[in-house]
């Protein structure tokens, strides 16, 4: 499956919940004051905060409210129609994108995904051993928070791979060489390469600076 990372300004891409390469539709944001005696947020932590006194136990209201409560107490985001209402304020740089194979809504802040957590690049390969797998997702779950903090996780990643693949495991120089003299892809050394050597310069002080280069990770 093509990846695509998610983004602002597309209409189609890899979804953060499903997965799936789908059309997304996009949505403004727009809000009113609470108001009322309680003048915050309502977030019911289950159906039980919820005061059915005015309606009749079987009703049809009680089944809606009681599915809405069980809703927000999973923290899911999701839209109800309140059509009729009116909205005093438009809301700017938080925007919704809505994914149309698995109908999930995604909240983004400006140009960043904020929810679900944002894991960069295509899914580490089952192929590989579990604890390699962890460390790859790590590094994608904070590639936007920090590059550098990435590529050290890729690298770690990198040298347990080549323990997986037979090598010591304890020199990631030649551990690397030795796959190359066994046959390994050059565009497979060229992204160990990559990795060992920009890995390496985010953890240990040195020429390289990553602090505003997540493309770099992201290879």
């Amino acid at each position: 499956m093509t990846y695509r990372e998610p983004s602002i300004r597309s209409h189609s891409f890899s979804c953060p919940y499903c997965g799936a390469h789908s059309d997304q539709t996009w949505y403004d944001l727009h809000g009113s004051s609470i108001r009322g005696q309680r003048r915050t947020p309502f977030l019911p932590n289950n159906v039980n905060d919820i005061d059915f006194d005015t309606a009749p136990i079987e009703s049809e209201a009680v089944r809606v409210v009681t599915e809405w409560a069980e809703r927000v107490a999973k923290k899911d985001i999701f839209f109800e129609d309140n059509s009729a209402a009116v909205s005093a304020f438009r809301l700017y740089n938080v925007n919704v994108s809505r994914c149309y194979s698995c109908s999930k809504l995604a909240l983004w802040h400006h140009q960043s995904l904020v929810y679900p957590a944002f894991r960069a690049g295509s899914s580490p390969n089952e192929d590989l051993d579990e604890d390699i797998r962890n460390d790859i997702d790590e590094a994608r779950s904070i590639l936007n928070l920090s590059a550098r903090g990435a590529a050290a996780l890729l690298r770690l990643a990198v040298q347990k791979l080549c323990k997986q693949l037979g090598e010591s495991g304890k020199d990631i120089n030649n551990d690397i060489q030795s796959l190359v003299t066994k046959g390994m892809d050059p565009h497979l050394q060229q992204a160990f390469d990559a990795v060992r050597v920009i890995g390496n310069e985010a953890v240990h002080p040195g020429e390289l600076d990553l602090r505003d280069d997540r493309d770099t990770a992201i290879i």
